[in-house]
């Protein structure tokens, strides 16, 4: 599922701008008799054929970091909407979330 923050941004991006996104599997499980290492696998197989895109497997996590210019993903989300949709996988915008520690 393509998150609104993320759609925003491929929106107002050049097509050369790079994206840096996360690929997020909140439930990391997969259908019986298929390793959800096998799943991620495929998809960031996919993802990695996008012009110009660079994969992060991050190996034995549940997330992923792909870079791409503004323009392969739009062509990607566009060519694949099963992935926009899917609750499965998140997409999301790479920002950095700052926490303030009890004071």
């Amino acid at each position: 599922m393509l998150t609104g923050e993320l759609a925003s941004e491929l929106q107002q991006a050049r097509p050369a701008d790079r994206v840096t996104v996360i690929v997020y599997w909140p439930d990391a499980t997969a259908p019986a008799g298929v390793g959800f290492g096998t799943l991620k696998e495929h998809l960031l197989d996919r993802l990695a054929e996008m012009p110009g895109a660079r994969v992060n497997p991050l190996h034995g996590m549940p997330q992923a970091i792909v870079q791409a210019p503004a323009a392969s993903w739009r062509a990607m989300l566009t060519d694949w909407p099963d992935l926009v949709a899917d609750r499965a996988v998140q997409l999301v915008a790479n920002r950095p979330i700052f926490h303030t520690l009890g004071t």
